[in-house]
């Protein structure tokens, strides 16, 4: 079942290389769209942990807000606000809506909501709610995994309330398929024929949705029309006159419909990776990956850097491609939060559906002609990061919720013969995802299956309003490129459409350039400046190769001279911690640990790991210092780390001093000859 979500992948807050830094030793920590099938979010995206920062001390209290109905009810947050972390200062509860609307003998639904004062000065009383994407994403959910890290572009000068949509997340009943979960697990480490695994599959689905009929849920009564009912509701439960809407992916396409159905109700709108309600979303997937798998091959063939390190990039994909199609091969992923390591088997079409779902994440587009260039030489350990972090999103999602709003309101809509026209005029398409050519009539059979009541022609047709609206595109994003925008803006009679061309899919989390843009819009500027995209956002910044690293030798606060790798980026507040790239690291630590001695260190935190088999190197001598070093592979990583006792007037007493490199086993000889053991060389004198 290849049934693509459309929802930024934002839940991924650890699972980079980056994840070690946020503390002094180099531990490894497991942490936690858009294919579910053959691996099935989103949101967030992996996204770099963030330097350590002071909380932020938010408004005292939400801004006024009249009396609210009995609909709403205050109830303890179904996430960790403790003080001192992200989402600390919310304020939660639950929403009673109508199941059906039109009938109130239908029952209830129990929408789970949180809100969340503005962090800094409050610039207007007119909150914005966050329409989470998918559908089907889990939005409270993903704030707590994530650290709330799509609240802070627009938290800081105004309230923010997210909710979990009708059938997903918190919100009860809950839509979710935990067996299609289990499925995951076990095909995951397979290569079955795709009539075998869509077999499988179809088995699943019935499996859950008979489950959830039986268990009372009407799933004809989950879909975009009841979920912008839901929002409207929530306004005047809330007692506010007006908001503001972001929405994200799918959250773009509810927004519309509220746009349409509630518009007093709304003052601005932020649609983020959007598309319009009477495009053909199924027939036109095959194109939109078309379209970026070609923006991919011929930019990196038009840059000089790129092209040089990986010529003939679309020989090389399908080169990957057919190696892993003729002989897959077996790796491991990390499957979920608590560190489960699951056997997998990279398949050719697995690496181009991971190649796709990459598309979505800005960070991650730079990487991609090493990842393909790698697996087509038969190593798949940075395929397998990525597939880490689709195994781990799929859990934050809810496939019950996702195929009843996207069977009533888009499969309605297209045909088999729609489908596949647009993939027979998409030749990578259907060379690379879909090589048994059966995904046209998997869309139609699973739809089939999940059976509920198509929507009304009205959910297919364009959307009109003046509501004044800025609309944000990526230009690699594969399935709601920028011509998706462009065509809801022309629907629109106060629009503002920015493209921005080196992004992928969900540019709320595009750094300091997106919030400027969306904040000074929310702030009432129809045409903000848009000139740090041009800036910023031209083109992607390519990762090469590792090789040959020019350190030059630094000061440091811990008294003792450190190394900085030249065009690596420092760690905010962390002295003596660089990395090369967010997602594809390597990473740099060199600090200094007191209250410790090296043996201490390294026996206590490094080769006590349970179920890691260190690999201790020979002693290496720098000057006065001795040098223990080990290695150690955790969650796909290879750490290389070395540790060394200096004189105690060195350092003021009993400390170690730690340098360590985070990359990848097949990165080894570099990672020790190029970085760690020149590092050793000037780090401590």
């Amino acid at each position: 079942m290849r049934f693509p979500h459309i929802a930024a992948l934002v839940l991924v807050a650890c699972l980079t290389l980056l994840a070690a830094c946020e503390s002094p030793e180099p531990t490894p920590t497991p942490t936690p769209t858009l294919e579910p099938t053959p691996t099935p979010a989103p949101t967030a995206t992996p996204t770099p942990v963030p330097a350590p920062t002071a909380t932020p001390e938010p408004a005292a209290t939400l801004a006024p807000i009249p009396a609210a109905e009995d609909a709403f009810r205050e109830d303890s947050c179904p996430f960790s606000n403790q003080p001192g972390t992200p989402l600390w200062a919310a304020v939660c509860g639950y929403l009673t809506v109508p199941a059906d609307y039109d009938d109130p003998s239908a029952g209830t639904y129990e929408i789970a909501v949180a809100m969340f004062p503005a962090t800094g000065e409050r610039t207007s009383d007119v909150p914005v709610v966050y329409l989470e994407g998918g559908p089907g994403g889990n939005a409270l959910e993903g704030l707590d995994v994530s650290g709330g890290v799509i609240l802070e572009p627009l938290n800081e000068s105004r309230d923010v309330i997210v909710f979990d949509q009708r059938g997903a997340g918190f919100s009860e009943p809950a839509l979710s398929c935990p067996e299609a979960r289990e499925l995951t697990r076990e095909l995951i480490g397979q290569a079955l024929p795709i009539a075998e695994e869509n077999e499988r599959w179809n088995e699943v689905l019935q499996t859950c949705r008979d489950r959830l009929v039986e268990e009372g849920v009407d799933l004809s009564l989950v879909n975009s029309a009841a979920n912008a009912a839901d929002v409207d509701r929530l306004r005047t439960a809330l007692g506010h006159e007006q908001w503001d809407l972001y929405g994200s992916s799918y959250g773009t396409r509810l927004a519309q419909n509220v746009m349409r159905d509630f518009p007093d109700g709304v003052r601005r709108v932020v649609l983020d990776s959007s598309y319009p309600l009477e495009f053909d979303l199924f027939a036109r997937l095959a194109s939109g990956s078309e379209r970026a798998f070609r923006l991919l091959l011929d930019s990196c063939a038009a840059d000089a850097v790129c092209n040089e390190h990986y010529p003939d990039l679309e020989g090389t994909l399908i080169e990957a491609f057919d190696r892993l199609s003729a002989s897959p091969e077996p790796g491991e992923a990390s499957f979920s939060l608590d560190g489960e390591r699951v056997d997998t088997l990279m398949t050719g079409e697995r690496l181009a559906w991971l190649v796709f779902e990459a598309f979505y994440q800005t960070d991650v587009i730079p990487w991609l002609p090493e990842i393909i260039t790698e697996a087509a030489q038969g190593n798949v350990e940075p395929a397998n990061l990525m597939l880490s972090n689709s195994l781990i999103n799929d859990a934050f999602f809810s496939l019950g919720m996702h195929l009843s709003t996207r069977c009533a309101d888009e499969t309605s809509f297209t045909t088999k013969e729609a489908i596949a026209a647009s993939i027979e005029a998409s030749p990578l398409f259907s060379r690379l995802q879909d090589p048994e050519g059966t995904y046209a009539q998997d869309a139609i059979d699973t739809c089939a299956l999940w059976n509920v009541e198509p929507s009304p022609p009205v959910e297919n047709e364009p959307v009109r309003s003046d509501i004044p609206t800025l609309i944000l595109a990526g230009g690699f994003d594969p399935v709601t490129p920028p011509s998706s925008g462009m065509a809801v803006a022309a629907n629109l009679s106060n629009a503002t459409f920015v493209e921005f061309p080196a992004a992928g899919h969900g540019i709320v989390l595009e750094g300091d350039c997106a919030k400027s843009i969306i904040n000074a819009f929310l702030d009432g500027e129809d045409a903000p400046d848009t000139s740090c995209v041009s800036e910023e956002f031209s083109s992607p910044a390519w990762v090469t190769p590792l090789g040959k690293i020019t350190l030059t030798p630094a000061n440091s606060p811990f008294g003792v001279k450190i190394v900085e790798p030249e065009g690596w980026k420092p760690f905010e507040d962390l002295p003596g911690r660089f990395y090369r790239h967010e997602i594809a690291g390597p990473v740099l630590i060199q600090t200094v640990i007191p209250g410790l001695t090296a043996d201490q260190f390294l026996e206590q935190q490094i080769l006590s790991i349970p179920g890691v088999e260190p690999e201790e190197l020979d002693p290496v001598s720098a000057g006065e210092l001795i040098w223990r070093v080990v290695l150690v592979e955790v969650d796909g990583r290879l750490q290389a780390i070395a540790a060394a006792q200096p004189p105690a007037s060195d350092t003021g007493g009993t400390s170690v001093l730690l340098a360590a490199v985070i990359g990848f086993p097949y990165q080894r000889e570099a990672v020790l000859s190029d970085l760690l053991l020149p590092t050793l060389d000037v780090f401590g004198s």
